[in-house]
């Protein structure tokens, strides 16, 4: 499936290559500014339901049934932000020719290392781990900028995306 969907930072990164017009873009931006709270609404949820199945695990004594309750729940949580990142990238999608998706999958194949996926450069990273790393990213730079306009310390900068 990730072969047929482009995540954001593909596309804003090959924007040049893929001649992606200025109303692309700006509908694009505005789809990564309508998630982001959505998802990091997510993500706090997912963090406590996961602190919480931790906290059950590190008990002495485990109650399983109460583990696989609290495992569920962080089960839900996942798939509202995978089913959050699925309808960012299919809504970017629908925003490309098909030209620019021919464009895009060949500038994927042309990043893969030789000998396919996951070979001589580390871990991959899957489209939906970068729609995530982007949109994280994308928060600490808002975070920035609104920290600088009221005179705050900046957050830590935002790390770079790993290459898939």
């Amino acid at each position: 499936m990730a072969q047929h969907l482009y995540p954001p930072d593909l596309v804003l990164r090959s924007a040049r290559e893929i001649d992606l017009s200025e109303d692309q873009r700006h509908a694009i931006e505005e789809e990564l500014h309508k998630v982001q709270p959505q998802f990091a609404e997510l993500q706090k949820k997912l963090q406590a339901k996961m602190e919480s199945l931790v906290g059950l695990v590190q008990q002495e004594k485990v109650d399983e049934e109460k583990v696989r309750d609290q495992l569920d729940t962080v089960l839900k949580a996942e798939n509202e932000i995978k089913k959050t990142q699925l309808g960012l990238m299919v809504r970017i999608k629908n925003l490309l020719t098909g030209q620019q998706q021919g464009q895009l999958r060949e500038i994927r194949k042309q990043m893969m290392p030789p000998g396919g996926p996951g070979q001589a450069r580390g871990p991959a990273v899957g489209d939906e781990e970068r729609a995530r790393m982007m949109m994280e990213r994308q928060r600490v730079m808002e975070q920035s900028r609104r920290q600088g306009e009221q005179g705050g310390p900046p957050p830590e900068a935002p790390q770079p995306f790993p290459e898939p």
